[in-house]
């Protein structure tokens, strides 16, 4: 009985640790770009303080992907094309596939169409949330009344990992030029 429970304990850390050296991985070894955000800052009772982040590349529509509206249905895959480039990566368009030989100084990002209205999609990306700390709440809110105080709008950036599959790894959010550490 020892050895099974023993056993079972060392499968669960090995998952674990293989887990993170997956994640580990994702992070250090794709290509990273930084995107601008339209955050809005919800409250989740069971989840924390988080920022929901929509951007210029969360919509897309059937034209600017030459192909029919009805194509673009919930659970439809697409490609994001972007150019990286500072402060931020510049939208180069949409496509259903990454081509065999993608052209130099493109990065393919993957997301799935989560609506689709009058040939305009919404697609998500799997970054879309970034959890905060509630010790570090005041901070952020700093961050942005500082802004409005100018009325300007602040300049948030988030920096993603791609890897060479296209699926995005949120590394950090920057605001105003400065990274939040959390």
């Amino acid at each position: 009985m020892r050895k099974a429970f023993a056993a079972l304990v060392a499968i669960q850390i090995i998952f674990l640790l293989g887990e993170a050296a997956h994640y580990t991985l994702r992070a250090n070894s794709g290509t990273v770009i930084k995107l601008k955000v339209l955050p809005v800052d919800p409250r989740s009772l069971f989840m924390g303080n988080y920022m929901t982040m929509n951007y210029e590349i969360s919509s897309v529509s059937a034209a600017a992907m030459s192909l029919s509206p009805s194509l673009l249905t919930p659970g439809t895959v697409v490609f994001a094309r972007v150019r990286p480039g500072e402060p931020n990566a510049r939208p180069a368009g949409f496509s259903l596939a990454v081509p065999r030989f993608p052209p130099a100084g493109v990065v393919y990002i993957k997301g799935t169409v989560e609506a689709a209205w009058q040939g305009r999609a919404t697609v998500r990306y799997g970054i879309e949330r970034y959890y905060i700390p509630e010790s570090r709440q005041q901070e952020v809110n700093d961050l942005w009344s500082g802004r409005r105080r100018f009325d300007r709008a602040a300049d948030v950036s988030a920096e993603i990992s791609i890897d060479r599959s296209g699926r995005a790894l949120l590394k950090g959010i920057w605001v105003n030029g400065k990274r939040l550490d959390y």
